[in-house]
């Protein structure tokens, strides 16, 4: 699965990945785990540790967003 994130916030495509993207089980039925691949700007580096590390946090965000 590839997915493209443009118009939305860092929070809102992290968290997308972290909850709504998962491996296809007819495509791959070994998948055991979902890999998360990020192709992040270097300052958004240090957010993404930062949100993925505190996902009450980050949820807490886009959550808040979206009201």
């Amino acid at each position: 699965m590839s997915t493209w994130h443009a118009d939305e916030s860092l929070a809102d495509a992290l968290y997308f990945s972290l909850t709504d993207a998962w491996p296809d089980e007819d495509e791959s039925p070994d998948a055991g785990e979902a890999a998360i691949v990020l192709a992040v700007e270097e300052p958004w580096i240090a957010e993404v540790r930062r949100l993925v590390a505190d996902q009450d946090e980050l949820a807490r965000l886009v959550l808040t967003e979206k009201k």
